[in-house]
């Protein structure tokens, strides 16, 4: 889990600078992917999938607005 640790780690700092940059949501998204596979545990897996889908459906949503504003 070291490099997705450090990946998500990375991508939630950019993050905390500009919140609403849709592709860095998508790739945090993909960053999260490979957790539920690796967990023993099947509560944590499904939480780790409902983060990835978050990311997802908020980085479509960013797509959205920014397309909608311009």
């Amino acid at each position: 889990m070291g490099t997705a640790s450090e990946a998500i780690s990375k991508l939630e700092e950019a993050l905390e600078i500009y919140p609403k940059k849709h592709d860095t949501i998508w790739s945090l998204g993909n960053a999260q992917t490979s957790l539920p596979f690796i967990t023993k545990d099947l509560e944590d897996a499904k939480l780790y999938f409902r983060r990835v889908m978050q990311c997802f459906q908020q980085a479509m949503e960013e797509v959205f607005i920014s397309t909608w504003l311009f």
